[in-house]
């Protein structure tokens, strides 16, 4: 999950733990790992670390033997990542592609890292991105929310259940004023 400490990642992680996922997280700061190992991500990964690559490795060498995604027995060394949640894209997307298995999933929730560049959304992949998901048949697809419209009152008890429960941590920051915010 990349983009894992904020609102959409942290709950994702978390709902992905709970039906059997080994989960390894992105996020940006220091204090963010804590939060996602607070959260009980498998692993959290800091963007900004010095090499990204070699920790992904590393976290990938160090999940749990059943499987990444969700119920499958998996090939010991490294894990293959077969699902992404994608809310940032870019340079981090592109590293997680490199490692994802052959007929895994990919789904574009969010793009923080072209947020404010100008073109197409979500942006075309790098060649040799686009190269690795042709060929591996990773399926990459859009999540747009409105299209489960139809869902909504269901995953919302869910969800206020399972946080009512204590179950499922929703972290939230409060202003006071638009002056705060």
């Amino acid at each position: 999950v990349s983009g894992a400490a904020g609102a959409v990642g942290s709950l994702v992680g978390q709902l992905c733990k709970r039906r059997g996922a080994a989960v390894v997280g992105v996020c940006g700061s220091e204090a963010k790992v804590d939060f996602l190992q607070e959260l009980g991500f498998d692993r959290a990964l800091n963007r900004h670390s010095a090499d990204l690559r070699a920790d992904l490795r590393a976290a990938l060498l160090s999940v749990p033997q059943a499987d990444r995604a969700l119920g499958t027995s998996r090939s010991p060394q490294p894990a293959d990542i077969t699902l992404y949640w994608d809310n940032v894209g870019g340079a981090v997307s592109d590293l997680v592609i490199q490692c994802m298995a052959p007929r895994s999933e990919l789904l574009l929730c969010g793009q923080i890292s072209t947020y404010d560049a100008e073109g197409d959304y979500p942006p075309p992949l790098p060649a040799e991105s686009a190269a690795v998901v042709e060929r591996r048949r990773i399926r990459r697809e859009r999540y747009t929310v409105v299209k489960y419209k139809h869902r909504f009152a269901p995953a919302l008890a869910e969800l206020c259940a399972l946080v009512a429960a204590e179950e499922l941590r929703a972290e939230e920051t409060v202003y006071d004023g638009l002056d705060a915010a």
